[in-house]
């Protein structure tokens, strides 16, 4: 049987979506305590697509205990 790679795809997708969302929520302070917008966005919307980040790495990380074997639902 052939060793599995300690991190696939789903891994790194997961950590990069994860840094954007984290990197987001830090811009959306920025401009909430400056009163400003950056890129024509309001810090709503930045939260927002923090938000989006968020659920696409804990998607790729679903799919990654999947991928290993792990039941999430039968």
């Amino acid at each position: 049987m052939q060793q599995r790679a300690a991190s696939t795809w789903y891994l790194w997708i997961s950590r990069i979506a994860g840094g954007l969302g984290v990197i987001c929520l830090i811009l959306a302070v920025i401009t909430g305590v400056a009163n400003s917008t950056i890129f024509l966005a309001r810090p709503s919307t930045i939260v927002l697509a923090a938000i989006a980040l968020f659920l696409v790495a804990i998607w790729s990380l679903v799919y990654e205990l999947r991928d290993c074997g792990i039941r999430t639902r039968s």
